[in-house]
């Protein structure tokens, strides 16, 4: 839906006049000002009349109206400031070139949604894969150099930690990144190396939620004054009958003892303190025990924030989390009103 600017207007004793004169075009700021606000006119005949420019026309609303209805009139030569178009009505020039590394349970619902253009303004332009297929029509190639040459906007790693390990540096020479599989930044040296490719290029990284959200209560902690944070994670079910603690240290530390399962570790230290400064506890639940669970406490100056996840252990025709996650983002890009 177009967004409106509102026409300036008076009333008069004798007669109700719309002003809008092409020398006092309200400028751009102001127009901005004026974004999804109705001018209140003031009571004529004791009711309340409320104008805005909608389409390239006036409406009018008002109780002597019909509620279901508006009176219009044409308001030729009349300056409207429009918001984003929805991706629909984007031409191929105007959306986002993707390219994707992974066409597993994560990269394949990510890959379609590009595809029916149900990711906000992002168009599909390559696929990397372990082996070269078919993906409903589209190619997926297993060469990483002609998929690196691509010319991407955007680059998403869906593929797995040795995949991040292995191809996102060079990505993010190339555009922005974004990513699902951080485990590796563990490496402090591998750490060192992307923060220097993103200082020298522009180009972010850029994590995934992924199964576990609220990150962003996580840095509003940090901003306010971070005291602690404490992450706490289940791997798979084990034998015994109770639950056992597996390790407990710093995200580093965890990053670099279990090599997968332990995203969401990574992603939230980086949100918060640092790896060296997140404090981590690894669970194995009770023989039995269906899905897993996740979460963290982070204490600052202003409060205490908690947050407990449980991601549903989803069929293989079912939509994973993570590609849930990512699919939001990409949608997230062109949301004329954004949260956070």
């Amino acid at each position: 839906m177009a967004l409106s600017v509102i026409v300036e207007h008076e009333c008069k004793k004798s007669s109700r006049t719309l002003h809008k004169s092409q020398s006092a075009a309200p400028s751009l700021p102001a127009a901005a000002r004026s974004i999804l606000r109705v001018h209140r006119r003031p009571h004529v005949r004791r009711r309340r009349q409320d104008i805005a420019i909608r389409d390239d026309k006036i409406h009018r609303n008002g109780r002597d109206l019909d509620p279901a209805g508006h009176a219009t009139m044409g308001v030729p030569g009349t300056r409207v400031l429009r918001g984003p178009r929805p991706a629909s009505s984007l031409d191929a020039r105007q959306m986002k070139q993707v390219g994707l590394i992974g066409c597993g349970a994560i990269g394949r619902p990510v890959a379609r949604a590009l595809l029916a253009g149900k990711a906000g303004a992002h168009s599909l332009a390559a696929v990397l894969a372990r082996a070269p297929r078919d993906l409903d029509g589209f190619p997926v190639t297993d060469t990483a150099d002609r998929f690196l040459a691509g010319g991407h906007d955007l680059i998403i790693e869906t593929g797995g930690p040795a995949a991040f390990r292995a191809l996102v540096p060079a990505a993010l020479e190339r555009c922005e990144v974004w990513a699902v599989s951080p485990i590796p930044l563990a490496d402090p040296v591998l750490e060192r190396e992307i923060r220097g490719i993103s200082a020298s290029t522009g180009h972010a990284l850029r994590i995934a939620p992924g199964a576990l959200a609220a990150f962003d209560g996580i840095a509003t902690a940090m901003a306010a004054g971070l005291e602690s944070l404490d992450v706490f994670i289940d791997l798979g079910a084990g034998e015994a009958s109770e639950p056992e603690l597996l390790f407990e240290g710093t995200a580093r530390e965890v990053g670099l003892r279990f090599p997968e399962g332990v995203n969401v570790v990574i992603a939230a230290a980086l949100a918060g303190p640092g790896l060296d400064a997140t404090h981590v506890r690894v669970m194995r639940p009770p023989r039995g025990s269906a899905g897993r669970t996740m979460g963290f406490t982070v204490r600052s100056r202003a409060g205490v924030f908690e947050l407990m996840a449980r991601p549903r252990v989803v069929r293989a025709e079912d939509i994973h989390t993570v590609a849930a996650s990512l699919i939001a983002m990409l949608r997230r890009e062109t949301a004329g009103i954004v949260i956070g």
